[in-house]
């Protein structure tokens, strides 16, 4: 379907809601290697979980406030009362265990900028720096492996769908569907994720 521009996106794309055509045509795919952007990416999807990416992009503002603009080190140093003030909070999803998961992947997300001097350095390592070409899935065996590494780490809602999910989100895949005017830019096939 030509959308009222002359573009044709992606069917999942809402043309109601000018925030998700700008996330779509702007962010969605797009490689990230900003170690504060991939941890907004990451505690947002997590938010996600269970629910649809508008509603949580609709939020987005809030959490970015609530959540001091997604500092992995002030949300790691985060107290109860804050805690407590999160989860009250009206303009965000108040879910106790993703509040908490919050703070506890920020933890894991600062080991593991220590181990690989960046969370860029370790979620690219898994395809050699190269973005891999995919779409009609929700895993895949990468998703698997580096969800899998995850949990391992300690995080929280970091499952298999929820990974392939950020994956595309901060464009290790490139995910848009056949015929979106952004289809196939710059990626490539590649399948090793040892």
């Amino acid at each position: 379907m030509k959308w009222a521009d002359g573009k044709i996106r992606c069917c999942w794309a809402n043309p109601r809601n000018e925030r998700y055509i700008r996330y779509h045509d702007e962010e969605w795919g797009v490689p990230v290697h900003d170690d504060r952007k991939l941890f907004e990416m990451l505690i947002l999807e997590c938010f996600q979980a269970g629910l649809s990416w508008e509603c949580v992009l609709n939020k987005r503002d809030a959490f970015r406030k609530a959540f001091d603009n997604f500092d992995p080190e002030k949300v790691s140093a985060y107290t109860e009362d804050k805690l407590e003030a999160l989860r009250s909070n009206p303009g965000i999803i108040r879910n106790r265990l993703k509040i908490q998961a919050a703070v506890t992947n920020a933890w894991a997300f600062l080991e593991i900028q220590k181990e690989y001097g960046s969370f860029s350095d370790y979620i690219w390592h898994w395809t050699d720096g190269k973005v891999v070409c995919e779409t009609g899935r929700t895993s895949s065996e990468l998703s698997d492996c580096i969800s899998k590494d995850l949990k391992k780490r300690g995080m929280k809602f970091v499952g298999t769908t929820v990974i392939y999910a950020y994956l595309q989100a901060v464009g290790v895949l490139s995910s848009h569907e056949q015929g979106c005017f952004l289809a196939n830019q710059e990626a490539e096939h590649y399948n090793s994720y040892s």
